[in-house]
């Protein structure tokens, strides 16, 4: 083989391998969609503080549609299916639908049917099927755990809302709380039992995300150990770090923290000021970007007229006002609203 030709063989063979890399470093997920969704967008997103941030969207064609991207390592995103018309400038928020995916360099499918959704069916009826994710497969794993103790709560929710009898309620609610338990026990074991996955990093950081925090501070402390010989020099650890010193600021047992917020008037009070003494009063934290908080507000609208006594204050943490204002306005919330885009970094 003379030089030149061998020359050409070199580099076609040095072609190959920088494509295979290239593709090992890249996912693709194609997927499929049954109901009324040509046209519809799709896509993965991230939420933060900063807002959202979107790894690719297309529009579905003929019921399927291909994500494409890079990650670095396994992530969590949202999949997102927006079945509001294009280009409507107020989307309706029941129309989206939303779900956890783990996502791996790796060529990926995603399943689901939305025939009926969200007139007939809404989200918690419908299970995607989500196929390549070794990550996601452990949180499949997850979610079947769940599943029994979750339909035991759904069931135990319409008994609830099915009596008027004060003492059933009551007895009612009290199961309702050790199935809770029993998700918060289970979770925990699932933890403990995969140090190493990304789902177990992410169940602990929400874990410590729940307001109030279920957990006294020593029990905090507890659970922070058992992430630590696998997580600690992780890029990620510091996060968790600070969700758990967060979390102690509303540990069982601990005094909740004081601070000033400002009303849609312009004026700064003090969140004591706000809270009724000898009442029960819900501290919603939400913004105008998040969509996961804007498609609970109905069903807190529903609580709000049905137990007068039960007192809400929604705590915008939006950057701009004329955010938080707009979507005051599109929501209709009727309780006590404030705003503190800093809020969360006392909390």
């Amino acid at each position: 083989m003379n030089k030149m030709k061998m020359k050409t063989c070199m580099l076609t063979l040095a072609g190959l391998v920088l494509a295979m890399a290239a593709s090992a470093q890249n996912f693709v997920m194609k997927g499929k969609v049954k109901g009324n969704v040509d046209g519809c967008s799709v896509m993965l997103q991230k939420y933060g503080l900063e807002g959202v941030t979107n790894l690719d969207s297309v529009t579905i064609k003929n019921g399927e549609f291909t994500l494409k991207g890079v990650v670095n390592q396994p992530e969590q995103y949202q999949m997102v299916i927006d079945m509001n018309k294009p280009g409507t400038a107020e989307p309706d928020y029941q129309k989206i639908f939303s779900t956890r995916v783990y996502v791996e360099n790796k060529p990926m499918t995603y399943d689901v049917d939305l025939t009926g959704f969200p007139a007939e069916r809404d989200m918690s009826m419908i299970e995607p099927v989500v196929k390549g994710s070794t990550t996601q497969d452990i949180y499949q794993a997850y979610l079947e755990l769940m599943s029994p103790i979750q339909d035991k709560m759904h069931k135990m929710d319409d008994s609830i809302n099915q009596t008027t009898d004060l003492a059933q309620r009551v007895s009612l609610a009290k199961e309702a709380i050790k199935l809770q338990e029993e998700m918060r026990h289970q979770t925990s074991l699932f933890i403990q039992q995969h140090t190493t996955s990304l789902v177990a990093f992410d169940l602990l950081l929400e874990s410590f995300s729940s307001l109030p925090t279920p957990y006294t501070s020593q029990q905090i402390d507890e659970m922070m150990g058992w992430l630590k010989n696998d997580w600690s020099s992780s890029a990620q650890y510091p996060m968790l770090q600070m969700q758990a010193e967060m979390a102690k600021h509303t540990a069982i047992g601990n005094h909740y923290i004081d601070g000033t917020v400002v009303t849609p008037e312009g004026k700064q009070v003090k969140l004591s000021s706000l809270i009724k003494k000898g009442e029960y009063t819900m501290l919603e934290f939400w913004a105008s970007w998040c969509r996961p908080c804007r498609q609970e507000i109905p069903h807190l609208k529903k609580v709000h007229e049905k137990y007068k006594d039960f007192n809400i204050i929604s705590i915008s943490v939006d950057e701009r006002d004329a955010d938080w204002k707009k979507a005051m306005a599109k929501e209709g919330m009727t309780w006590t609203q404030v705003r503190n885009p800093e809020v969360l970094a006392v909390w």
